[in-house]
């Protein structure tokens, strides 16, 4: 296989802030941004029947957003807040065929989202955190992952890869002053909902949703060079995966790769 490629693509930006108040700042923002074309190279190129198949186009996202930032009760309350539309021409989505081959192809997509995140201060001893994620994302028309060699018969709409309907994290942390340095004691988590590994809908490579809660004490001595402390990563042992990999149409198999099980730490670290 021999050829090559030439794009020409542009890039835009344009923002509008507006201060209700000192402390709130309403923004509404336009991008443009692009990614560039490209090759595949497949684990087995003798399967690929079009070799048109090799080359991928582009990919330009016109995204769109309303937010707000503010902070009230004398800065110790801070609440950011966001819509957005991400509209993806020739979305570049990696797909994998029943040979075994990753190839990348173009298809239209969109990501329709909204965000907020809080964080309380109310004084020296307490901070909270909060945060919550919604996203609906949808790639359209994907070319299918099965039937044909070529993937032009039959197309279809999946959920982009890695891409929770509903996510979410908290934060708990309370400091006290000990021999003039700092004692402070964190507990936080996340939570995703389902999602999946790969650009499909194979039970194989779905993750169904989980939640990982940790523990966390610190100690940072007078004059803040030193910390030392421990901690416990996913408390509840919750399993869970990280990636995986749908080959059973092949051979039967599908890969996953474990999350992180409970995890024990102490740490030491100093500040130059």
């Amino acid at each position: 296989y021999n050829q090559d490629r030439g794009d020409n693509r542009w890039t835009s930006k344009a923002q509008v802030d507006v201060h209700l108040a000192p402390t709130q700042l309403l923004y509404l923002s336009y991008n443009r941004g692009v990614k560039g074309g490209g090759f595949t190279a497949p684990l087995f190129p003798a399967t690929i029947a079009n070799p048109n198949d090799l080359s991928f186009k582009p990919e330009e996202l016109t995204s769109y957003e309303l937010g707000l930032k503010s902070e009230f009760l004398d800065h110790t309350l801070r609440i950011n807040s966001a819509v957005y539309y991400y509209d993806y021409h020739d979305y570049q989505a990696l797909i994998y065929t029943v040979s075994l081959n990753q190839l990348i192809k173009n298809a239209d997509a969109t990501h329709k989202g909204v965000e907020t995140e809080i964080d309380w201060a109310p004084n020296q001893a307490w901070r909270f955190g909060l945060g919550l994620a919604y996203v609906d994302a949808v790639v359209k028309n994907v070319p299918a992952l099965c039937c044909t060699a070529n993937f032009e018969a039959i197309t279809a709409d999946y959920t982009p890869a890695n891409a929770p309907e509903w996510s979410g994290n908290a934060m708990i942390r309370y400091t006290l002053p000990i021999g003039g340095g700092d004692l402070a004691f964190q507990v936080d988590g996340n939570y995703l909902s389902r999602f999946w590994f790969n650009l499909g809908d194979a039970p194989s490579v779905q993750q169904d949703a989980y939640s990982v809660a940790n523990a966390r004490v610190s100690y940072v001595p007078a004059g803040g060079k030193f910390e030392i402390g421990a901690s416990v990563e996913n408390i509840a042992d919750e399993h869970y995966a990280t990636m995986g990999f749908d080959n059973t149409g092949v051979n039967g198999l599908a890969q996953r790769y474990p999350g992180m099980p409970r995890w024990f730490k102490a740490h030491v670290n100093y500040r130059f």
